[in-house]
């Protein structure tokens, strides 16, 4: 089944927010930690202030919370959309990696966070979805994954919609199709196939722009290098 955002729940939710900077001072490498551990929900109706010291991190919040920046860990979901997706793929396409990103969070905190990883290990089942599953499954000493929702931000091929029907995922929020693989909804519908002992809800588009844009850089950059 498809669903859009209800409503319901925070417009704003940060969840275990980390930010740091490297700075350099000579030959000396820095790690500033600007925000460490910060949790947001903010509703509708409601007006977010935030109040600090000078230099205590007021203007990287907002803009973690504006998606203007990505956190160097935790979550930041905007009206239900998670933004930690396309920091992961674009970490996967600096290291020649097809940039998917793929995070699995629960009651909205973030369990796992990987990209694809099938160039850099040899493995090709090691998409990023099933390597978030896998990490999610060894935090909470499960395979089983029921209330977890995962966002990527391409849509799962065979293998990955497969996984997350074991896994019995509740919800995959998906950025951009996949015309040649998509599992989710171009070529396939595993995850509404009433025939398995689990489905899967479905939110598609989410952040789909983005996501179409990174990965096609992505391919551009390969052709003029070739």
């Amino acid at each position: 089944m498809s669903e859009a955002w209800s409503g319901n729940g925070p417009v704003i939710a940060a969840s275990a927010l980390h930010k740091r900077f490297v700075e350099r001072s000579g030959a000396a490498r820095l790690d500033v930690h600007v925000l460490r551990g910060i949790d947001v929900a903010v509703a509708a109706g409601e007006t977010l202030a935030v109040v600090g010291a000078s230099g205590s991190g007021k203007s990287t919040l907002l803009h973690l919370l504006g998606g203007l920046e990505a956190p160097t860990s935790g979550s930041v979901l905007l009206c239900g959309r998670d933004f930690t997706t396309l920091d992961a793929a674009e970490q996967a396409a600096g290291r020649g990696e097809v940039p998917v990103g793929a995070v699995v969070v629960v009651d909205g905190a973030v369990l796992a966070v990987a990209h694809n990883e099938r160039e850099t290990g040899n493995d090709p089942t090691a998409h990023a979805e099933v390597v978030a599953l896998r990490r999610a499954a060894a935090t909470l000493g499960s395979w089983r994954l029921t209330g977890a929702d995962l966002f990527v931000t391409m849509e799962p091929c065979p293998m990955c919609a497969g996984a997350m029907v074991n896994a019995r995922i509740r919800r995959v929020y998906y950025g951009c199709h996949d015309p040649k693989a998509g599992a989710v909804r171009s070529l396939y519908q595993l995850l509404d196939d009433r025939r398995l002992n689990h489905r899967v809800d479905v939110v598609p588009g989410v952040l789909g722009t983005e996501s179409a844009a990174l990965l096609k850089a992505f391919f551009e950059r390969l052709r003029r290098r070739d």
